[in-house]
């Protein structure tokens, strides 16, 4: 999920240090007596005074998403500034886009060339478990085990679970540790809802949703506004659109489309759950060819939906909470004090709530390093995670850059959780669960999330396949492909 990440995004520096070098000079002084043939006499050395050098600064070399705003830099950039100044450990950063870290790390991984490795790496969600499986990251169960101990009553439930990924041999381990969270939902502009008279209620269910949208499409141009909704449905669209394909198909199905509890994916598995599919298709290309969509939509990339909502373009947009609403108020909207964040619309008939995605952000530490560097790596993880360090860097203003949510529960039930309308959503969506992050149970679908089912979906809508269900059934053939190659050991 994004961010002004979207808004602005994200170099190496060298790793220096210094040798200690301890030289010694003797003198002596010698004579010769005063005999025919000279016999050398031994001397007692004295030594020379020594100033003691300073042992080598160690340095802990970081990869990181590039920053997504200036609060975000400031905040990172004080962490770290700190920890330099407890530990005498200096910070080198690096920092990359999302998908350029991705690429980055798995290129650099590949080389097997360790001197070259960062020693923890904090980027996007894509690849991640399948890193773990490739036996490209340091198990952390440990580091695991202390915040456990030290936080467990506070840190917010199931969020230590998301970490726990396969390894290279089917073994499960902590590979990463969570610092925090992006809820997805749907931004909605509460002016407009209000204009055309609709209850805030009725988005809940889909049905509702699905109806509300038609009702503006028929007042846009005295809204002012150029589609009610913006949907990536395009070949190129970013992880945006990945979850509401997800969950609105857990709306039409019943199911989520991985089994919680054995890993098996239920897109297919039944006539029902492929039918969902289906209709999840047709659903995206009614929405287009009836002007609900934005008819951008099918070449929208990266944060155009950010930007489409944030211009006044459209009703509603799917998103991370922090990434619309910090530039909403940086830039002053005029429509700021009525936008309102509302979870994914369920279907009662089904048994499915509404709900948010739930996003959470890691660090890793690559395997294969130096054990020295193993350790400067935790002890940096450790000093970020004890709660008044963490607490002084995530602030009590809400959600910044990368962040909607912090990790522990006592911060989430305070202000600006508890009154803001934006950030106890975001609070509600945590707590309740929300739809899980399904890429990181499945490795095949954290590789699927650069690439979503919009580039079937988009296909469909351009003529590409013939019927909704040829549509259905390559989203289906992709990930099945994608699973034979990564997801070992899963069903």
């Amino acid at each position: 999920m994004s961010e002004e990440k979207k808004v602005s995004r994200r170099s190496w520096m060298k790793y220096a240090g210094a040798g200690v070098v301890v030289v010694a000079a003797a003198a002596g002084a010698g004579y010769y007596a005063t005999q025919p043939k000279p016999t050398p006499t031994p001397t007692t050395p004295t030594p020379t005074p020594t100033t003691p050098t300073p042992a080598p600064a160690k340095v802990l070399k970081v990869w990181q998403l590039s920053y997504a705003s200036e609060t975000d830099r400031v905040k990172w950039e004080n962490i770290y500034a700190k920890f330099t100044k407890e530990t005498g450990i200096k910070v080198e950063t690096s920092n990359f886009g999302g998908d350029d870290i991705v690429s980055k790390c798995t290129n650099i991984f590949e080389s097997k060339a360790v001197e070259n490795f960062p020693d923890l790496i904090s980027p996007a969600w894509s690849m991640n478990p399948v890193w773990s499986v490739r036996g490209y990251l340091e198990p952390l169960d440990d580091i695991m085990d202390w915040l456990k101990s030290n936080y467990g009553n506070d840190i917010i439930k199931g969020l230590p679970e998301v970490c726990y990924w396969m390894g290279g041999k089917g073994e499960r381990h902590y590979y990463a540790v969570p610092t925090g969270v992006v809820v997805g939902a749907h931004f909605w502009r509460g002016d407009i809802l209000q204009k055309v008279g609709i209850d805030i209620k009725d988005l809940s269910e889909f049905e509702g949703f699905d109806k509300a949208l038609y009702k503006i499409k028929d007042k846009i141009k005295e809204l002012g506004i150029l589609a009610p909704l913006s949907a990536q449905t395009s070949a190129t669209g970013s992880t945006d659109c990945t979850y509401p394909i997800y969950i609105l198909f857990q709306a039409f199905s019943g199911v989520n489309p991985v089994d919680p509890n054995t890993l098996k994916l239920q897109l297919d598995d039944t006539p029902e759950h492929f039918q969902a599919l289906v209709k999840v298709v047709e659903t995206y290309a009614r929405w287009y060819k009836d002007g609900i969509n934005i008819k951008s939509a099918l070449v929208d990339a990266g944060v155009d939906n950010n930007l489409q909502f944030i211009n006044g373009q459209v009703a509603c947009t799917f998103n991370g909470i922090a990434s619309i609403y910090a530039v909403l108020k940086d830039r002053k909207a005029p429509f700021l004090d009525s936008t309102i964040t509302l979870p994914v619309p369920g279907n009662a008939s089904k048994n499915v709530k509404p709900q948010g995605a739930i996003d959470p952000r890691f660090m890793m530490i690559p395997a294969g390093l130096p054990k020295e560097r193993i350790e400067l790596a935790k002890t940096f993880i450790k000093f970020f995670l004890k709660k008044e360090n963490y607490m002084e860097w995530f602030g009590t203003t809400g959600g910044f850059g990368w962040y909607d949510c912090p990790i522990y529960l006592s911060m989430a039930n305070a202000e600006p959780y508890v009154s803001n309308p934006v950030w106890r959503g975001v609070k509600d969506t945590v707590l309740v669960g929300g739809f899980p992050p399904i890429d990181l149970w499945r490795p095949s679908l954290g590789v699927l999330r650069p690439a979503p089912p919009t580039i079937e979906i988009g296909g469909y809508i351009l003529g590409k396949y013939s019927s909704a269900e040829d549509a259905a059934k390559a989203i289906v053939t992709r990930i099945k492909n994608l699973a034979k190659q990564y997801d070992i050991g899963l069903p």
